[in-house]
C-alpha cells in the first residue's frame, strides 16, 4: 500500500465538519493490561484488558457567525454524538473510522505573538469501528 500525506484528512463529529477548521487530528487507541505474575513466575505475565480510544484535535480559531466556535459550543452538552475520521478522505474504498465520542474539554489559547488556536478532547465510548467509505 502506499503511503499517504495528512492534508487529505476529513472529519465531521455530530454532522459537523471541522476539517477546515482543523491542521492536527490523533487518534489514540489503547488496549488496557494488567499484570498476572506470581513468585514463581520468571518474567513478568500480563493479561489484555479492554480497548479504549481518545481524539485530540488542533485548529485555527474562527469565531464567525455559525462557525467553528458556534458548532462546537454546541458539543459541550451534547452528551454522546457520532464521529467519522477519514485519513484519506471520504471518498469511496478509502479506510473510516466511526464512534460514539463525548466531548472532553475545548480550549482556545489566545497569544500576544501569533493566530487564535483551538484545541479539543473527545473520549470513544463503546466500539470504534473500522471499515471502508462506500459511496
Amino acid at each position: 500500500m502506499a503511503k499517504i500525506h495528512g492534508k487529505n484528512l476529513e472529519i465531521d463529529v455530530n454532522s459537523i465538519d471541522l476539517t477546515g477548521d482543523s491542521n492536527e487530528v490523533t487518534l489514540d487507541i489503547n488496549v488496557g493490561s494488567d499484570e498476572v505474575s506470581t513468585f514463581e513466575d520468571g518474567w513478568d505475565t500480563f493479561v489484555q484488558g479492554t480497548p479504549n480510544w481518545t481524539v485530540q484535535m488542533n485548529g485555527v480559531w474562527d469565531g464567525a457567525d455559525d462557525d467553528l466556535d458556534e458548532q462546537m459550543f454546541t458539543l459541550v452538552t451534547a452528551g454522546g454524538v457520532t464521529m467519522n475520521l477519514y485519513p484519506e478522505a471520504n471518498t469511496n474504498g478509502k479506510v473510516k473510522y466511526t464512534g460514539t465520542v463525548q466531548l472532553l474539554n475545548y480550549n482556545v489559547p489566545v497569544s500576544r505573538a501569533g493566530a487564535v488556536r483551538w484545541s479539543a478532547n473527545f473520549q470513544g465510548s463503546g466500539t470504534l469501528s473500522r471499515s471502508y467509505v462506500t459511496t
